[in-house]
């Protein structure tokens, strides 16, 4: 529905950000909330003049909103959202993977999750590097994972936990590996953290 406790708009709509703002009506004393896809200027409801941005969720394509939990400035999905899928980028910084679906815009300032990198090459031990940065010329550098793979045939794994800071709703990451591996990434987007 749309006003207090409800959207701006009069319409929900998929695949959408909406920011949440804690609203305040000075006259009868009320607090009540309000959802919007602005984050700057809500369309506030009759006798409310006052607004705090508290936070964001997304309205996924089928009209759901994407379950989280915030404490403070911080935001943790209850399912872990996949980010990358059999990732390599052979030393060079890799083009930008797009962050839209899974972090606010403007308001989000870091994004947590954790890796894995796994190979299929034979015997042989073989050194493996990940690192994370703010876009694909490595400028804001983030977690490196570094592991070393002991590799007797078949698929052997590393990983680890990551933090980067962002500059949009992007990042970029580049993948070494001790030849002849070849390396695979997946890795997950845990959550993120904002300022509002």
């Amino acid at each position: 529905a749309s006003g207090v406790n409800g959207l701006d708009a009069s319409t929900e709509a998929n695949s959408t950000w909406y920011y949440v703002w804690a609203i305040y009506n000075s006259a009868t004393d009320t607090v009540a909330s309000l959802l919007s896809t602005s984050h700057t200027s809500p369309t506030m409801p009759s006798g409310y003049a006052f607004k705090r941005l508290v936070g964001a969720v997304y309205n996924d394509s089928a009209g759901n909103f994407v379950a989280f939990v915030q404490r403070g400035t911080r935001v943790v999905y209850k399912a872990s959202q996949q980010i990358l899928t059999g990732a390599r980028s052979d030393a060079a910084w890799a083009s930008a993977v797009t962050l839209a679906a899974y972090v606010p815009a403007t308001i989000t300032r870091r994004i947590f999750g954790y890796a894995e990198m796994t190979h299929n090459q034979g015997a042989g031990n073989y050194s493996v590097t990940l690192e994370f940065a703010a876009d694909a010329s490595g400028n804001y550098p983030g977690t490196k994972l570094l592991g070393l793979l002991l590799a007797s045939g078949g698929a052997v794994y590393t990983g680890g936990h990551f933090q980067q800071e962002l500059t949009a709703q992007s990042f970029s990451y580049r993948t070494t590996d001790g030849a002849p591996a070849v390396i695979s990434v997946n890795a997950y987007l845990q959550g993120y953290c904002i300022e509002v």
